[in-house]
């Protein structure tokens, strides 16, 4: 029910724009102030649908984060440091291989930790759960696949940064390249399918 005429009646009463005395203006009243009936239904398969995007949204956000965590952590404090390091005189500027947090050994802790996650939350846990729960392959593909997107962007980024301030080939450990990740990946499901099937 919508009663917003019956305030504007009102209203209009008490600003004395009408004698309340008035037959025309009780009419008047009577005529406005009555409740219109609005109908407003939202189509209950269309909520549903809404509510199970969003729902998948945040399934897919939350394990690309746990997966790329490592590479996360470390590309924000490569921002915070280039960040400030770009504020100062090029005479006082630092190189990003001398901060602690971008020496070669912690490279390849962020790389081997990323790996790490990956199978952890990808694979023993979100690839099982959702064959557990959905025991249907073209649905946990829907949801696998921009998992993998986002996972893949993340080390591209890493793997970028790393190009361009390292000598790959002279790290403590050898890194995939971008390609290799999503080979590595492909492949690691694979292996969890086939764990699953058994």
């Amino acid at each position: 029910m919508d009663f917003s005429e019956i305030t504007v009646a009102l209203n209009e009463i008490l600003q004395n724009k009408y004698s309340i005395l008035s037959p025309n203006t009780l009419f008047g009243l009577a005529q406005k102030g009555i409740p219109k009936v609005v109908e407003n239904r939202m189509d209950s398969k269309q909520e549903v649908d809404v509510e199970l995007k969003r729902v998948c949204e945040e399934l897919i956000l939350e394990c690309s984060n746990a997966a790329t965590k490592p590479l996360s952590s470390f590309l924000d404090e490569v921002s915070a440091f280039k960040l400030q390091n770009d504020s100062k005189p090029t005479h006082q500027s630092a190189s990003l291989k001398d901060q602690g947090f971008a020496k070669p050994d912690r490279i390849v802790e962020a790389y081997e930790a990323f790996q790490s996650a990956v199978r952890k939350s990808l694979i023993d846990f979100t690839s099982s759960k959702l064959t557990l729960y959905l025991n249907d392959r073209s649905t946990e593909n829907v949801l696998l696949s921009p998992i993998k997107d986002n996972i893949v962007t993340t080390y591209h980024a890493f793997f970028k940064v790393i190009q361009a301030e390292y000598d790959v080939e002279k790290l403590p450990k050898r890194i995939k390249t971008f390609d290799e990740v999503k080979v590595w990946l492909k492949n690691e499901l694979s292996q969890g399918d086939e764990i699953h099937e058994a």
